[in-house]
């Protein structure tokens, strides 16, 4: 987990982190369960959530959501917990990981209600999942948009099934206290998922409606509202709501202008060295990220495992896992962790995210002129960078620059634009806008 907001930021904080690091032996079984670490890992504010989270995490997938032999993944959740990492990472569609964190849960006491409940422990921890469906509500009768391991039909749904895996029985008893820290929407890849996930958040209680999206279904569930109708308990299950996304940076863009109420505090994409080969998230998604004031979490940083011999596709079944971090020859983890050293695995690593495009013009682009003549007001919607990012717009009425405007990341739908106070009385051929 990387929680940058700048390139050198990422470069700085993840070397940091690496340092502040004692890793436990790891001869013997036992190694699994050994007491805390002596020195306290890094920690860094993850963005306006109010809460301080270690700058990295452990995930849920891959071997915590298997259990074949010597997979561990309930050991690996108690040490990861014991060392002090506080960011804690999964999904409802990642097969038996919310339960086998629950497991650990019963371990580490951090089941609400029971004996021994560590209150303390789990105010420090920031536990985080994901649900792959995009609507709270749907009346019409149609198939859902997106995908549930659990078999659910909307994110209100594996909710609850994230709630009854983690703390109750796995069969729907949620004890009382029990809540999640975070719950983002799950790759988000194509611009339609995002207006399915807002459709009815101006009005969520009009039962005339089809669909509620996501976000105003969980919203409910974070403010203990129930403007859905979905929440006649007032439960406060969710601390936080957030978004992620391997592929395509327009989609999370999108998305964060369109959150007009700052419904989403976090953002988390690919971040490796190789992401600047590709549609790159660093020079794009997360600018937006972090004008906005969002935690900001990094994924893949081994590209899956594809920098160490992994096959280029996800790690969907159990033993398709890399067990070493590291691999003679090949750039060591730390190296990667500061990912300064881009290029020396290949580019060919990152099959999880869009090809790049290079440097997209901007879009939406309108010219208009005041009915009397004079001024033209020229507007645009944002630019999309290719590995470097965009450092200026300059603007052209015909061969002539007529403005030079710093890049900044475009936080809402309202596009930018530009006033010409200086237009030629006439022109032959006509005005006309670069």
């Amino acid at each position: 987990m990387s929680l940058t907001f700048t390139r050198r930021d990422a470069l700085r904080w993840a070397s940091s982190a690496s340092m502040a690091t004692t890793f436990l032996p790891m001869s013997g079984r036992n190694a699994l369960w050994a007491h805390p670490a002596g020195n306290r890992l890094l920690t860094r504010p993850l963005g306006r959530t109010g809460r301080e989270v270690t700058t990295f995490g452990l995930a849920g997938g891959n071997k915590v959501m298997w259990d074949l032999p010597g997979d561990e993944g309930v050991e690996i959740v108690v040490k990861a917990v014991r060392m002090g990492l506080t960011f804690l990472e999964t999904a409802n569609n990642y097969q038996l990981s919310q339960r086998n964190y629950h497991k650990a849960f019963r371990i580490l006491n951090l089941i609400p209600g029971e004996p021994g409940y560590d209150q303390s422990l789990r105010g420090r921890l920031f536990l985080a999942t994901k649900t792959g469906l995009r609507s709270a509500v749907i009346r019409d009768g149609s198939k859902p948009v997106g995908r549930s391991a659990g078999g659910g039909a909307t994110c209100v749904d594996d909710l609850m099934r994230s709630l009854t895996q983690f703390f109750g029985d796995g069969k729907g008893y949620i004890p009382e206290g029990a809540y999640i820290d975070l719950m983002q929407i799950h790759s988000l890849t194509h611009e339609s998922e995002v207006d399915v996930i807002y459709e009815g958040l101006e009005n969520p209680g009009d039962k005339s409606r089809p669909r509620i999206g996501a976000i105003a279904g969980l919203a409910d569930f974070r403010d203990g509202t129930n403007l859905t109708g979905l929440n006649p308990g007032h439960k406060r299950y969710i601390r936080h709501l957030g978004i992620t996304g391997h592929e395509n940076p327009t989609v999370h863009m999108a998305a964060i202008r369109r959150d007009s109420r700052n419904h989403l505090d976090t953002l988390l994409v690919a971040i490796n060295p190789n992401d600047r080969h590709y549609f790159c998230h660093q020079t794009n998604s997360v600018p937006v990220a972090a004008a906005k004031g969002m935690g900001i979490i990094g994924m893949k940083i081994f590209a899956d495992g594809v920098m160490y011999g992994l096959e280029r596709k996800f790690a969907g079944t159990p033993g398709q896992s890399v067990l070493s971090v590291g691999k003679p020859g090949k750039v060591s983890y730390e190296d990667f962790l500061q990912y300064s050293l881009s290029g020396l695995h290949g580019t060919d690593t990152n099959f999880f995210q869009r090809t790049a495009s290079g440097l997209i013009p901007p879009g939406s682009v309108t010219v208009e002129r005041a009915p009397a003549g004079g001024v033209v007001k020229v507007s645009w919607s944002t630019a999309y960078a290719a590995g470097d990012p965009i450092d200026r717009y300059e603007i052209y009425r015909r061969e002539d620059r007529i403005a030079t405007i710093p890049f900044a990341p475009q936080t809402t739908d309202l596009p930018f634009s530009l006033s010409d106070n200086a237009v030629p009385a006439g022109s032959s051929g006509g005005l006309y806008y670069t």
